[in-house]
């Protein structure tokens, strides 16, 4: 019981702190960058679990362990850092070529102009990035009156 609980909190205190550091500005959109991540999620799973045998599904063992992909909590800490700058919880002015829609035909009404990018380097850049994640929340996610509520919701999605 005891190796259990130990083994259970080991991903907190080991993996995730270096996976998370800067996640919310650096993320790999090349789908061998993120599959490269992903290992590393993969390798924790099996520590966690002591199922090294490569016959084991790594997938049923991150299920088990109740964890979120890396890609997905990348999102939700670029939509949380965007959440901050939006409603102005942190000194990071919104650039000038980002404005809200005039029309609300589809979505929430709090729904940006994703910027024009001729680079891939910059469509993955932080600003269009959470840009277009945000543009897909729906209304009562995105209009959430505080940072904790919009968390809960984006974790309720």
């Amino acid at each position: 019981m005891f190796h259990n609980a130990f083994a259970s909190r080991q991903p907190l205190s080991l993996v995730r702190p270096t996976l998370k550091n800067a996640s919310t500005v650096w993320d790999p959109h090349t789908q061998a960058c993120i599959q490269q991540l992903e290992t590393v999620q993969c390798r924790a799973a099996r520590f966690v679990k002591g199922h090294y045998h490569t016959t084991r599904s790594t997938s049923q063992m991150i299920t088990d362990q109740g964890w979120t992909s890396l890609l997905q909590r990348r999102q939700q800490a670029k939509l949380c850092m965007l959440y901050r700058i939006v409603h102005e919880l942190i000194e990071i002015p919104l650039p000038q070529n980002l404005h809200l829609r005039s029309s609300t035909t589809r979505g929430h009404n709090l729904r940006f102009i994703v910027p024009f990018c001729s680079t891939d380097y910059l469509r993955h850049s932080f600003f269009p990035s959470p840009v277009r994640l945000w543009n897909t929340l729906p209304e009562h996610t995105a209009s959430a009156p505080s940072l904790e509520a919009f968390k809960g919701r984006l974790e309720s999605n």
